[in-house]
């Protein structure tokens, strides 16, 4: 999931700002206060089959925990894929994995948007230069009709109407429940309500 970072000097393909050491090697995550220029940090890489939770769970904590996050009650516009880069269908390799994808992006902290189009799983990646491919005009009655990803336009609603119905999913601290390498879960609290999201990357059910 992309947000608005800090500039530095590197930027990996796991959204993390690293720095490195005099022999070229990353010495360790490091955020930034924001500054007056900022960029566009990398996404947690959904070319990769497992999604790296380490990784994503790494920046939460460093970014909107309640104990200290730099970014702890702020804000920030979360997106898996806009304008200028390969639509997120184009970049996985499962495709099913855009349903907890979607999940995070909508209750992790920040404002989720979806890029037109991408939420009846439409592919498009850049040519070179050329931006026109991510683009398209779009027929929205056939989409809407035979949608690439059968299963997203219901679940993406689906998750705008939780998101609606608990303010706590909006607004709420931001609490990490469990990790593993495969499994997260996580809640979103305030004083009169609270969510439990859970995310689950293996091929097989997990209690």
């Amino acid at each position: 999931i992309w947000k608005r970072m800090t500039t530095c000097r590197t930027y990996s393909t796991t959204g993390i700002c690293r720095k490195r050491n005099k022999h070229g090697a990353g010495t360790g995550v490091v955020e930034e206060p924001a500054g007056s220029n900022r960029k566009l940090a990398y996404p947690v890489s959904p070319r990769r089959r497992r999604m790296r939770f380490f990784v994503k769970r790494e920046k939460e904590k460093r970014t909107f925990d309640e104990n200290g996050g730099i970014y702890k009650g702020k804000k920030l516009y979360s997106f898996v894929d806009n304008h200028d880069v390969d639509r997120l269908a184009s970049k996985l390799n499962v495709k099913e994995n855009m349903i907890p994808i979607y999940a995070l992006l909508y209750f992790l902290p920040g404002i989720p948007s979806i890029y037109y189009g991408s939420e009846f799983g439409i592919e498009g990646r850049k040519e070179g230069g050329n931006d026109d491919p991510l683009r398209p005009a779009l027929n929205l009655e056939e989409l809407e009709k035979n949608p690439p990803a059968e299963k997203l336009p219901a679940w993406i609603k689906t998750l705008s109407d939780v998101r609606k119905k608990h303010p706590a999913a909006r607004t709420g601290r931001y609490r990490e429940l469990m990790l593993t390498n495969r499994q997260y879960a996580f809640a979103r609290l305030d004083e009169t309500d609270a969510l439990i999201t859970a995310v689950n990357n293996d091929e097989n059910q997990s209690a």
